[in-house]
């Protein structure tokens, strides 16, 4: 991966595809300079259902062995 801006920019192309009509929930990761990033875009719908993507960043950081500091 080129960068955590990359990723975080094809994550939410996916999602902005993906619409409102369905909850939808994208989640990819890769490296970057030897460190682990994952990244997590949630829609409005999914959101609704309580999907938190902060909350499923933090689960994926924490069994790569990373914090999930992330942005909102």
């Amino acid at each position: 991966v080129g960068s955590a801006d990359a990723l975080r920019s094809l994550v939410l192309d996916v999602r902005q595809r993906l619409g409102e009509g369905e909850p939808a929930v994208v989640a990819v990761g890769g490296v970057s300079g030897e460190r682990p990033l994952v990244i997590v875009a949630t829609n409005g719908a999914a959101r609704d259902l309580g999907a938190k993507a902060g909350d499923l960043v933090r689960v994926a950081a924490k069994t790569l062995g990373g914090g999930g500091g992330g942005k909102p």
